[in-house]
């Protein structure tokens, strides 16, 4: 089950992430995931994350929740052919400090 947690603001013409940094939400028995979508391959997401959302992100995590980042690009896959495929960016709490890895 998923859904997506950022708000359009109209008056404002601006988006707003669910906690500075949740675009979606999933959730399955046990387990809960929010994901920081962009159309970009995700660093400056996953930097904005680290820095400014820092302390909201590490709350999530406590929570024992999951974090990702998926920064979605198009890739050559053939001729006159383009896929979108996500980097995808796993966000963990290690000692007390988020660490940021590129899932391979």
């Amino acid at each position: 089950m998923a859904g997506v947690v950022e708000f359009w603001n109209p008056h404002t013409n601006t988006r707003r992430d669910l906690f500075g940094f949740l675009d979606i939400v999933a959730a399955r028995t046990g387990e809960v995931l929010g994901v920081q979508a962009t159309s970009t391959g995700g660093a400056s997401r996953v930097n904005k994350i680290l820095n400014e959302c820092r302390d909201d992100a590490i709350l999530w995590l406590e929570a024992g929740t999951f974090l990702q980042v998926w920064g979605w690009k198009k890739y050559a896959k053939a001729v006159n052919r383009k896929w979108w495929r996500p980097r995808i960016w796993d966000i963990t709490l290690t000692n007390g400090e988020l660490v940021a890895e590129v899932r391979k």
